[in-house]
């Protein structure tokens, strides 16, 4: 290691010693010394500096990068000014661009080392927090796709219904009263459908009386009283098939039902109140009247047999009893036969349901 030693006469250094604060830790000399500018001679404090009392060599500095520098400090007791001796670090590359000295500390822009920074940990949560909740969301999972499905299945069912024949015994499909019926399978009055091959239009409900008429056109035909006013749903059938002819309802398939042993009727065309789903409810079926009896509905085109752009207009019946009840907000459910398979040649049947309003029902003339 090399170290050069810059030599100032006691009169320097009383001059110097004013200046003594503002020389930094780390001296860096960047021109060379042959260039430093001359002090003027006529002021013993600015004596010029002999370029010879300064000698740093270009491989020594390259060599080592460790430089004493004398800075005149005070008088001693005993003996001659005192010394003091700063060591400062050059850099090993002479060809870098060295900054300015600065007098006043700057900020240090180092990075700062990462184990320096207290870090903050997320909280954790237990195993066995996590294991019970990822276990419920699985079986919340599950239960809801189950009911997706078993929904989906329940309503593909009702979408396509078996036909009286050729039904076995207890073979008939009656779904419960709160059952929801396939998309597209609820009406209002006015709305126009196709289901199957037959497009069905929501005329009216109105009020009136119900006339018969004999079934053959004789001149001492019996003759039948007219029931009270009772509720009529009249409904347009359209068939839009190419190739098939049926009837989209009749009086087997309007009136279809059985009752169980407390005398509670069951079936598939009734009207009940929207709010009342359960097993209780109070429905009101339609009228029962046997295809066999000799006295015909009047007007009822029901068991026609519509051929492929044909129409017609079929009002269903509801019984007497329970009119009275039915009041606000109804819902019309009824079942209809809106082809037949081309293979088996059997009927297939649907239900829709119609909702209305009390205040909906006109009054026949």
């Amino acid at each position: 290691m090399s170290s050069d030693t810059l030599s100032v006469d006691p009169e320097s250094a009383r001059d110097l010693e004013g200046h003594q604060g503002e020389l930094s830790e780390t001296m860096l000399i960047s021109p060379p010394a042959t260039d430093l500018p001359q002090l003027s001679s006529d002021d013993p404090g600015d004596s010029p500096i002999d370029p010879g009392s300064v000698s740093v060599l270009d491989e020594d500095v390259a060599s080592d990068s460790a430089v004493t520098i004398v800075n005149p400090g005070f008088q001693g007791a005993d003996g001659p000014p005192v010394h003091e001796f700063i060591q400062s670090s050059l850099p090993t590359n002479p060809t870098a661009p060295v900054p300015a000295a600065s007098h006043s500390p700057q900020p240090s822009t180092a990075p700062i080392s990462a184990s320096s920074v207290d870090r903050v940990s997320p909280p954790s949560v237990s195993r066995t927090l996590f294991i019970l909740v990822a276990s419920y969301a699985s079986a919340l999972t599950i239960f809801l796709g189950y009911l997706w499905i078993s929904d989906g299945l329940l309503r593909s069912r009702l979408e396509s219904l078996p036909d009286l024949q050729p039904l076995r015994e207890n073979e008939f499909t009656i779904p419960k009263i709160g059952e929801t019926l396939p998309w597209g399978h609820t009406l209002k009055l006015g709305d126009i459908r196709r289901f199957g091959n037959v497009n069905v239009k929501v005329l009216r409900v109105s009020r009136g009386p119900v006339e018969f008429e004999y079934f053959q056109k004789v001149a001492d035909a019996p003759d039948r009283k007219p029931t009270p006013p009772v509720l009529k749903l009249w409904l347009e059938f359209e068939n839009v098939s190419q190739d098939q002819a049926f009837a989209p309802l009749d009086l087997r398939l309007m009136t279809n039902g059985y009752f169980d042993d407390n005398l509670r009727r069951h079936g598939n065309t009734f009207v009940r109140n929207r709010l009342e789903t359960g097993e209780d409810a109070q429905l009101t079926f339609a009228m029962s009247h046997s295809p066999d009896d000799s006295m015909d509905i009047k007007g009822l085109e029901a068991g026609r047999i519509l051929k492929p752009s044909e129409k017609c207009v079929v009002f269903i019946p509801l019984e007497e009893a329970g009119l009275d009840l039915l009041q606000g907000e109804l819902v019309w459910r009824v079942q209809f036969r809106k082809g037949f398979h081309p293979e088996s040649m059997h009927g297939v049947t649907t239900l829709i349901e119609v909702e209305f309003h009390s205040d909906d029902i006109r009054k026949e003339s």
